[in-house]
């Protein structure tokens, strides 16, 4: 068997090579492209249908007063539509979905399961990817205002606090006794690769429409 040429193996390399990239501006487009229409159709079913746990739960707790029937009996399915978060100074409006799971975090912001819905008692808790839905918390500081739109009507929260934590500081998403909402993307920012801390926004219900 003829040995191959320097000339021959650069030109398979090459070739290789071009392939491989063509390959993977294909993968980005499409996965933009999936994104992209992930979030058109959470913002139609948002428009069309409220969401379907706004339960009193009176009936099973009636001696838990006011805080209680806030807070809803079901909670929603795997990968349902939650909500719609919008903070204009960092330039993020992203749909929301239940769960955070990576098939979720790829398309929307993730629900994180068994937190309170946006507009309830206790801690409405999201999280996304740094690079894609949630890379301006960077710019988001106290006092900043978050929109957070449901079947229910619009959440008005005010920044309280930011603060990096450890990836296993998972009691940022405990409930305070209060209405509030807690934001947590990967940290640092433009860290290559799997990032090592977290990013938390901490922020209190002061309104609501609807």
């Amino acid at each position: 068997m003829a040995p191959v040429s320097y000339r021959s193996w650069r030109r398979t390399v090459g070739a290789a090579l071009v392939v491989a990239g063509a390959g993977l501006v294909a993968f980005v487009i499409v996965s933009l492209l999936d994104r992209q229409a992930a979030q058109r159709d959470a913002r139609a079913v948002l428009k069309l249908a409220p969401l379907e746990d706004a339960a009193d739960l009176s009936e099973l707790h009636p001696d838990e007063g006011v805080a209680a029937r806030e807070r809803p009996s079901s909670r929603p399915k795997p990968g349902s539509v939650v909500g719609r978060i919008r903070i204009e100074s960092a330039g993020i409006d992203v749909m929301a979905l239940e769960g955070i799971g990576s098939g979720i975090l790829r398309k929307a912001a993730g629900h994180f399961p068994g937190t309170a819905l946006p507009g309830t008692a206790g801690n409405a808790s999201f999280a996304a990817h740094r690079d894609s839905f949630f890379r301006g918390l960077r710019h988001v500081g106290v006092d900043d205002l978050i929109h957070v739109e449901t079947g229910d009507g619009t959440f008005l929260y005010r920044v309280s606090e930011t603060r990096v934590v450890e990836p296993e500081a998972v009691e940022v998403v405990d409930s305070r006794g209060r209405s509030e909402l807690t934001l947590v993307t990967c940290y640092p920012f433009d860290y290559i690769g799997p990032a090592p801390r977290r990013f938390v926004v901490h922020a209190d219900l002061v309104g609501s429409t609807g």
